[in-house]
């Protein structure tokens, strides 16, 4: 029996205007929680977060198990 090999991620490098618009994002989501009153800055998710989300949302992919911390 054969050891079944797990699927690697990659890092992936983002340019500057990929990187702002992440970040604009991300600082309306703060925004936001803000506005709800929770703290955003501490609370709201991370870069890598919102990036994947928004290429997993445009491939049509679900959720990953890996962001549930997100989740709950």
């Amino acid at each position: 029996m054969t050891k079944r090999k797990k699927a690697g991620g990659v890092a992936v490098m983002l340019d500057a205007e990929l990187t702002d618009a992440v970040r604009q994002l991300r600082e309306k989501v703060i925004r936001q929680m803000n506005d709800v009153g929770v703290y955003g800055a501490v609370a709201a998710p991370s870069m890598g977060y919102v990036a994947r989300q928004l290429l997993r949302s445009k491939l049509g992919l679900s959720d990953s198990a890996l962001d549930d911390v997100y989740q709950r």
